[in-house]
C-alpha cells in the first residue's frame, strides 16, 4: 500500500534521479522489497542490493537483485573487502526505525561514488490541519501521536529526525541537497481531483493500519510500541 501511495505521489516514477546513470543501487531497510524488486525489474542492467534485518526469502526471479540480512546501523560487513561504492542509496520511510541518522548518512556518503545520489523518502509522524489547531490535546488522534513519539523516544529514536535531515546531509558533505513536500489528506471529501482522492484513501488506510498494529500488537520491535515500550497492558 505504501508503495502504491509513493508511486502516485511521484507521478508514477520509482526514482527522482536519472535512471540512465545508475548501474548499482543499495536499498537500506528494504522490508518486503516491493519497491526494490520494482526498481530491479525496471532497470535490468543495474545491480540492486536490498538490506534488511529480515529481507524476503525470494529474489523475485530477477538476476540483478540480491538481498542481504543485516542491521543497517551496525558496521556494514556486507560491503566486503572491496568496499563497494554505489550510484544510488535509498532509505525509504525509516523515520521510526533509525536511532543515529547522522552516522548512517555519513556511512552512505562514504559508500557512494563521486557525484552519486542518496534518496530518503519519508513521512512526518503527526497529523496537521488547515482549519484548526492540532495541538489541542482534546483530539484523540493528536494524543495518540504524542504517545507514539514518546514510545519511539524510549528506544532512542527521534520522531522529528526528518526535520533535521538536511543539516545531517550537509554535515556529511552532500551537496545540491533538495527537499520536496507532499500533502496527503485523510478525508477524500476534502479534495476534488481524482488523484488527491486516491492519495487520501491510501493515506487513511495506511494510518488506520498503523493505529491498529502499533497500539495492539506485541510481536516485533516495530509493533511493541505501546504494549511493551510504554508498558501498556490490556484491560
Amino acid at each position: 500500500m505504501q508503495h502504491q501511495l509513493w508511486r502516485i505521489l511521484l507521478n508514477g516514477q520509482l526514482l527522482t534521479v536519472p535512471h540512465s546513470q545508475i548501474t548499482s543501487l543499495l536499498h537500506l531497510g528494504c522490508g518486503s522489497a516491493v519497491w526494490t524488486a520494482a526498481v530491479a525489474a525496471k532497470l535490468p542492467e543495474t545491480v540492486v542490493v536490498g538490506v534488511d534485518i529480515t529481507p524476503p526469502a525470494n529474489d523475485f526471479g530477477l538476476d540483478n537483485l540480491t538481498f542481504v540480512t543485516a542491521d543497517i546501523e551496525d558496521p556494514w560487513s556486507f560491503i566486503g573487502e572491496q568496499r563497494e561504492r554505489y550510484d544510488l542509496i535509498s532509505i525509504r520511510v525509516l523515520v521510526s526505525a533509525i536511532r543515529d541518522w547522522p552516522s548512517l548518512i555519513q556511512r552512505c556518503f562514504d559508500h557512494l561514488k563521486p557525484g552519486a545520489w542518496i534518496e530518503i523518502p519519508d513521512v512526518t509522524i503527526g497529523t496537521f490541519s488547515d482549519t484548526f489547531d492540532w495541538q489541542d490535546e482534546s483530539s484523540p488522534l493528536m494524543r495518540w501521536y504524542q504517545c507514539y513519539r514518546r514510545g519511539v523516544s524510549t528506544y532512542g529514536i527521534d520522531g522529528f529526525a526528518n526535520q533535521k535531515r538536511t543539516s545531517c546531509l550537509a554535515t556529511a558533505q552532500f551537496t545540491r541537497i533538495s527537499e520536496e513536500f507532499f500533502t496527503c489528506y485523510l478525508d477524500e471529501d476534502a479534495v476534488t481531483d481524482i488523484r488527491h482522492k486516491e492519495i487520501a484513501q491510501l493515506t487513511r488506510q495506511n494510518m488506520l493500519g498503523l493505529l491498529d498494529a502499533v497500539t495492539t500488537a506485541c510481536d516485533t520491535y516495530a509493533f511493541d510500541l505501546f504494549s511493551c515500550w510504554l508498558q501498556w497492558r490490556g484491560m
